[in-house]
């Protein structure tokens, strides 16, 4: 079993993955068993809500608030309440 914990790149908060990564079996025929593939997981794919796993331009990682920082959003929710 793989677990993974992603670490903020702008203030070093830490969230354990929402699950462990997994092998998964896609078959051609949409059952359990036969003709297929397997398919594993991507840290992405387990990311806690709000994270950014790898940010597009320099593929670091970012918790919810750095991202919102950086994005310009935060500035905006400040203002509003």
């Amino acid at each position: 079993m793989i677990t993974v914990t992603f670490h903020c790149s702008g203030c070093s908060a830490t969230a354990p993955g929402k699950r462990p990564l997994e092998r998964h079996f896609t078959s051609i025929s949409g059952r359990a068993y036969g003709l297929g593939s397997y398919q594993d997981d991507r840290p992405a794919d387990v990311a806690p809500d709000g994270w950014i796993a790898h940010d597009p331009y320099t593929q670091v990682t970012y918790c919810p608030d750095c991202w919102a920082e950086i994005t310009g959003t935060l500035k905006e929710k400040k203002n509003e309440s």
